[in-house]
């Protein structure tokens, strides 16, 4: 996944990936897939050739068209990559043209293998390369810690089937890995109303298995709409929608699964009749009580010549396994808070930069008086009809470790062994019809968007702004830091946030509140607030 570009954290919403093959190369630009054959040696050298893209047009976001562009010149131009810390970097010339690549969701326990060592992928088609066993596996324990609270997000409406933390289905099928969690989308959003995402890996640098929750009643809404209706239709149609594809049904406790088999080619809109040779693109559809899990399911347009799945799960056999390998999962009421190193409220207040030690202070559009511009300002537009605040102000609150908007991390997930907790902090200012009960609500509901899940309000912060709300959440950072809190207050036309994970109870409440009172003193001092 994406993390930044040329040093700018990509932004909510904007999904940019890129996976290896033994000589390819490609992914999702944002709206659409690209790929191509690239090389690499041990000595950090990196070239791609041939690059090539599909050329659907997305409107939402805003800018992920001129991203994309930007993303995939950078891309096709790189002559050098590294991996440090779990992080793939990827530049040219210029060393400020950048890209780095984080894998969401993870922490790694062993060093990741270099891109010349990628392994090499074979596709089996036929149901002799593989033979699980026809008893469900029993998922294994043992695995890198991924945090799975928002699989707990209190409106996820599904009951979770998946393959534990690790899945050892035996015969030639290797052993898979958890390695990211992903909540609920908004409702309408991304590729068919996802209400959660589990993605499992033989190797670090590709996904072998994605299951996508969803349930029944999207899943029947989704399944009659006319592929040619929509993009988003055609994508999750296109390889079991088909007279190409055969299907076969496999009986479960309590439901069932149909396992298609198709063809990688169907994805090329000009292909019109059935492809010769066999199979080479697998999937499956799994049916228990209300809970629909879509199997390696496409999220994009995959371009025909560079598949998102390959290997030996991409068979009938690997299908079949997973199936019967899915097990429902017990919901966790309280999530456990990861271990963190001791940190007083004095250790906090030491890290936060004052007002007099900022680079500028910051107006009500986003810019500092030399005219350098944070974030830039950008409207953020909600279901709630909140379509009139306006992103500005914000210098981040400075730890010793650079911290940016919640939900992006340029250092990757944290050595929760030796950084202090999670901080981060952003200000909103309203440009129109600044109520201010609309103000301090699209706070709030902004900390829900980015907790990734419904945050609970367990006291009223006194002596912060006009007003102050405290609240717990239970995913925070996209997942990458379990528990926490966070506060937000408004001052007249001016709605903050300081949200700080890794930190329960009081002292984490003290702790957010604390902040929270330094980053009003920069916006009481602000110009223009």
């Amino acid at each position: 996944m994406l993390a930044s570009l040329n040093g700018t954290p990509i932004e909510t919403g904007v999904e940019i990936t890129l996976s290896f093959t033994q000589d390819q190369a490609g992914g999702s630009a944002g709206c659409n897939g690209y790929g191509g054959s690239y090389s690499a040696n041990a000595d950090g050298e990196f070239s791609t050739t041939d690059i090539f893209n599909t050329e659907m047009a997305c409107e939402e976001p805003a800018n992920v068209m001129d991203l994309e562009s930007t993303y995939l010149e950078l891309f096709s131009h790189a002559t050098r990559y590294s991996i440090v810390d779990d992080q793939l970097e990827l530049g040219g010339a210029e060393s400020s043209k950048t890209l780095v690549y984080t894998q969401a969701g993870k922490q790694v326990a062993a060093a990741s293998p270099t891109i010349a060592s990628a392994p090499d992928v074979t596709v089996s088609p036929t149901p002799e390369a593989n033979t699980p066993s026809s008893e469900a596996p029993a998922p294994s324990p043992t695995a890198p810690f991924v945090d799975v609270s928002p699989l707990d997000a209190p409106d996820l409406g599904v009951i979770v089937h998946w393959l534990g933390d690790r899945f050892e289905p035996g015969g030639d099928l290797a052993a898979l890995t958890l390695t990211s969690v992903y909540g609920p989308a908004e409702p309408g959003g991304g590729p068919a109303d996802s209400r959660g995402e589990l993605e499992y890996s033989v190797d670090p640098l590709a996904a072998d298995i994605k299951l996508r929750l969803m349930r029944r009643a999207d899943w029947d809404t989704w399944a009659a709409r006319d592929p040619a209706s929509d993009d988003h239709v055609r994508i999750l149609h296109v390889f079991w929608n088909s007279l190409c594809a055969q299907q076969e049904e496999v009986e479960l406790d309590g439901g069932r699964a149909v396992i298609y088999s198709s063809y990688q080619a169907l994805a090329d809109p000009a292909v019109k009749e059935c492809p010769d040779g066999p199979f080479d693109r697998f999937l499956a559809h799994v049916f228990i009580g209300d809970t629909v899990v879509l199997v390696n399911a496409p999220h994009f347009l995959e371009p025909p010549d560079m598949p998102s799945f390959q290997g030996a799960y991409n068979s009938v056999d690997g299908m079949r396994a997973v199936v019967l390998g899915l097990q429902p999962r017990e919901p966790v009421a309280e999530p456990t808070p990861l271990p963190i190193p001791a940190a007083s409220l004095d250790d906090l207040r030491s890290l936060v930069l004052q007002p007099a030690d900022l680079p500028g202070r910051y107006g009500d559009d986003g810019c500092a008086p030399d005219g350098e511009c944070n974030t830039g300002p950008g409207t953020f537009s909600s279901e709630g009809g909140y379509d009139d605040l306006q992103m500005a102000a914000g210098e981040f609150l400075a730890t010793n470790v650079q911290y940016e908007h919640a939900g992006f991390s340029s250092g990757g997930t944290p050595d929760l062994s030796t950084e202090p907790p999670r901080i981060d902090s952003f200000v909103l200012v309203c440009v129109t019809a600044c109520d201010p009960a609309t103000i301090l609500e699209m706070g709030a509901e902004l900390l829900r968007y980015y907790g990734h899940a419904d945050a609970i309000e367990v006291e009223t912060a006194a002596d912060i702004g006009d007003a102050a709300r405290l609240y717990e959440t239970h995913t925070l950072v996209l997942g990458q830091v379990a528990t926490g809190h966070a506060v937000v207050w408004r001052d007249g036309p001016v709605v903050g946030m300081v949200v700080v994970g890794g930190v329960t109870g009081e002292q984490g409440q003290q702790i957010a509140i604390e902040l929270a009172r330094s980053q009003q003193g920069r916006i009481q001092q602000a110009t223009g607030s």
